[in-house]
């Protein structure tokens, strides 16, 4: 069966990311995957330089290439107003991928309002902004950061709940994913990845929502690890 990674992070996602684009593609290629998204953190630098390593994959002049790219990023999502500017925001983080044209173009659309307009702490997308431009683009709920599973980790399943919905609503139907991943962390206050994992499960069924499993690459071996811990 053939997997693909949906939730990677480049050297492009600053101070974070520690993988090279053209080594994110060539190992993809290497393992003959179908497909590779890069979701760099608030901004899109990567993308032209993602697109352009998939499209060197091609067999031929003018055939498919063997790594199909999709653009996305991983935005910094606020409950409130991108336009609040009191006090640290709560900064939590959504998945969004380009599924077409119309998705590229309002994701690119979306990012630069975010960072010239929302700006504060980090460039800022608030539930406004995502259904002005939601057309074309599919959601995940992210990592543990996400507004979902940052509700269960606090206690609040019902505010998990009310958030899947509503983001789901924006979206297209069938475009808002629940994602699940499987690192092992521990939050500090003691609630596991695996009780925020189950509990997802729990409110996507509820909701009847798709799940997608992800991996938040940072790196791209495990002998990096050292690299990205710097960063």
């Amino acid at each position: 069966m053939s997997f693909v990674h949906l939730h990677t992070h480049s050297e492009y996602s600053l101070l974070d990311g520690a993988a090279r684009v053209a080594k994110l593609v060539e190992r993809a290629v290497e393992l003959e995957m179908p497909a590779l998204a890069i979701t760099d953190h608030g901004y899109m630098y990567g993308a032209v330089d993602f697109y352009r390593a998939c499209m060197k994959t091609s067999p031929g002049k003018g055939e498919t290439p063997r790594l199909k790219p999709i653009i996305g990023c991983e935005v910094y999502f606020v409950p409130h107003s991108r336009l609040k500017r009191e006090g640290k925001p709560d900064l939590t983080h959504l998945l969004l991928l380009a599924k077409n044209d119309e998705g590229y173009r309002n994701l690119m659309a979306l990012v630069s309002k975010a960072a010239v307009e929302g700006f504060y702490y980090k460039p800022q997308v608030d539930l406004e902004l995502l259904e002005q431009h939601s057309a074309g683009l599919i959601g995940t709920s992210a990592c543990m950061s996400g507004i979902i599973s940052k509700s269960v980790e606090l206690g609040t399943p019902e505010e998990a709940r009310r958030w899947a919905s509503t983001l789901a609503g924006v979206f297209d139907d069938g475009d808002f994913y629940v994602e699940l991943q499987n690192q092992g962390i521990v939050a500090d206050n003691g609630v596991s990845q695996a009780q925020i994992g189950e509990e997802l499960v729990s409110i996507a069924r509820d909701l009847g929502l798709p799940l997608v499993a992800t991996n938040d690459i940072h790196y791209l071996t495990a002998e990096d690890a050292k690299t990205q811990d710097l960063l």
